[in-house]
């Protein structure tokens, strides 16, 4: 399985990265500044693969 960390996946470009990716099939940490928003952009993905934590 391919893996890319992403920061500021919470909004934006970040995001969007985080979406297409995942669409991929890659594994998917995420970062960001403010945590709250990692839940939210983790349910665009299927949490099984795409895990958030603050």
């Amino acid at each position: 399985m391919r893996r890319v960390m992403i920061f500021g996946g919470t909004g934006g470009i970040g995001r969007a990265a985080a979406r297409a990716l995942w669409a991929r099939r890659y594994a998917l940490p995420l970062a960001a500044r403010n945590p709250a928003p990692l839940s939210t952009a983790a349910a665009d993905c299927d949490e099984t693969t795409f895990n958030a934590k603050g």
